[in-house]
């Protein structure tokens, strides 16, 4: 399951449509979040790779140095927790060029 890009750009197209009016609905497929932005710290981190608050369910990636560390649900095409170790699409394919590297390096040598 990779980046679900299509849903963060409508998710924040919504978001900064429904900014004027301080409120937000998120539907998600299980669930409806009602954020009043009128009462979000300015201050708040933001995080995932649609670079937002937190909000619903989010899972935090594995890899120690992930530049992002968490990411909401939908996001990333998750419905469920993941079972056992879990690493965000940017650091499964940093792993990937990792190993093909050292592959090419072992067969080069």
């Amino acid at each position: 399951s990779g980046i679900n890009a299509e849903y963060c750009k409508q998710w924040y197209q919504r978001r900064v449509r429904v900014r004027l009016n301080k409120k937000l609905e998120y539907q998600s497929s299980q669930e409806v979040f009602e954020v009043d932005w009128q009462y979000v710290d300015p201050n708040e981190p933001l995080y995932c790779i649609c670079n937002q608050v937190s909000y619903g369910d989010m899972v935090g990636c594995d890899n120690p140095s992930c530049p992002i560390e968490w990411f909401h649900y939908p996001c990333v095409d998750l419905h469920d927790a993941p079972k056992g170790k879990w690493y965000c699409p940017q650091c499964r394919e940093d792993k990937r060029k990792k190993r093909e590297r050292e592959r090419d390096r072992k067969k080069n040598k």
